[in-house]
């Protein structure tokens, strides 16, 4: 699950969500949200894709591997228009 490998990730790097919020301008909320996998807390559409992106760039993940992930789990798609989408 995307959650539990940012989460792992976040720890082997010995970062607190306080400091990615600070970071990333995330709230903790939000990214304790996506640690759970719980995705129906974030805002919608491409607000839900670029926490995720975020996140995961802070993180040292492949940013389109986490969006891709994502969408897999909660069933979304990419948006036309996105700017994250080619």
């Amino acid at each position: 699950m995307l959650g539990e490998e940012l989460k792992r990730r976040r720890e082997a790097l010995g970062l607190s969500l306080t400091e990615i919020s600070d970071a990333t301008r995330i709230g903790t909320r939000f990214l304790k949200a996506i640690e759970a996998d719980e995705y129906a807390v974030l805002p919608e559409g491409i607000y839900a894709r670029s926490f995720v992106k975020a996140y995961a760039r802070h993180v040292r993940m492949n940013e389109d591997e986490a969006v891709s992930m994502y969408q897999q789990q909660t069933g979304a798609e990419a948006a036309v228009g996105d700017p994250e989408v080619p």
